[in-house]
């Protein structure tokens, strides 16, 4: 069976790029391009690969998005040792095994400028269609995963990911600067006709789907007045009162 993986790339003028990136090899946390690594090593030198990244809008040393992580990759090979993870399975590796593991980052295919992160997956459903992968991996830091794993979701919903290949989300060690999984929000439809709120309208996914529309000055006022109403409705709310997602 053919496997594909998708390595979702960054801005390059993302808070923390490289750790982003690459991760932090003194606490084994492994960035996105480590934990593409670590999945390729895990990959039978027989089996055949396929991987693409894309690139968005900024560029370095002339470089897209896209380009410029692959070459940080290729820069650094000698350098995924110092990941204890890695360096165990690198250390089983035959010569053979190691320049198929190499050929493999080298042979990453540069995909398109792409708009956001649900083009990508659109982009790479149709690419890993073309290409007969029978599994898919599409890795991201871990504060991102869960909007991936949204939009295939979607893609495949449309039909753009075919419903014979399997894709599945890896999350790498690393997150947004600042943050950690425990601050992603996941707003989804209520199903549960025990909830008080089930029915009601305007429900939160309706107030909230236009907030991506604003320009950035009415999204900060946007948000002074939910974060204003907010801090009011919880020290009014009686203390009794059952909280239901």
């Amino acid at each position: 069976m053919k496997i594909g993986f998708l390595l979702h790339v960054y801005h390059l003028d993302t808070d923390g790029w490289e750790r982003m990136v690459w991760g932090n090899p003194g606490s084994d946390e492994l960035g996105t391009a480590a934990k593409f690594a670590e999945c390729l090593l895990d990959i039978p030198a027989d089996t055949e690969v396929v991987s693409i990244m894309y690139s968005g809008p900024s560029v370095r040393d002339g470089l897209g998005e896209g380009a410029y992580t692959k070459q940080y990759i290729l820069d650094r090979l000698d350098q995924l040792a110092s990941f204890p993870r890695l360096k165990r399975k690198l250390d089983r590796l035959s010569a053979a095994e190691y320049d198929c593991f190499v050929g493999r980052l080298r042979n990453v295919t540069l995909g398109p400028r792409i708009k956001n992160t649900l083009a990508e997956v659109e982009s790479a459903g149709v690419y890993f269609r073309q290409q007969r992968a029978g599994k898919v991996f599409q890795i991201a830091a871990a504060t991102h995963a869960p909007r991936c794993l949204r939009d295939q979701a979607a893609a495949r919903t449309q039909g753009i990911i075919d419903k014979h290949q399997e894709w599945f989300m890896v999350a790498a060690d690393v997150n947004y600067k600042g943050y950690t999984p425990d601050d992603i929000v996941i707003a989804e439809p209520l199903h549960r006709k025990d909830n008080p709120l089930y029915g009601f309208h305007p429900a939160w996914i309706e107030v909230t789907r236009p907030y991506s529309f604003l320009n950035p000055e009415n999204k900060k006022k946007v948000l002074e007045q939910i974060d204003g109403i907010m801090a009011e409705a919880l020290l009014n709310q009686p203390e009794s009162t059952e909280v239901v997602n």
